[in-house]
């Protein structure tokens, strides 16, 4: 067992490849570290990257997550929706915070700072 703590986006795409694909059973460089080789989760996989509609995309990646749950794969251990960053107060953010990275509270790409 292998702790390794995921940072994904919001909309799962290519990176499932490097994570889940039996690439990466043989390939160096995959972060594939349990030589994971599943049928299933590789159609799961290319459904997700190649579905036309919202719902679809949905049932691909909920399956992929029955997938990985299922053949303990992956354990989720922690999680927190507080980010504990550390910032000076002149650290600006704007108030109605973008839909994008890792999660809304770790977002320093968006912030500015403002000398005095």
């Amino acid at each position: 067992m292998a702790y390794y703590r995921r940072g994904l986006s919001l909309s799962p795409g290519n990176e499932q490849i490097l994570y889940w694909g039996a690439d990466g059973v043989e390939k160096p460089g995959t972060r594939n570290w349990m030589g994971m080789n599943s049928p299933a989760a590789e159609d799961m996989i290319n459904r997700l990257l190649s579905s036309e509609s919202h719902d679809d995309f949905l049932a691909a990646a909920r399956a992929l997550d029955r997938i990985l749950t299922a053949g303990r794969y992956v354990i989720p251990i922690h999680s927190s929706a507080i980010s504990r960053l550390a910032h000076v107060n002149e650290i600006k953010y704007p108030k109605k915070l973008p839909m994008y990275g890792d999660w809304i509270g770790f977002l320093p790409d968006v912030w500015w700072y403002e000398a005095d």
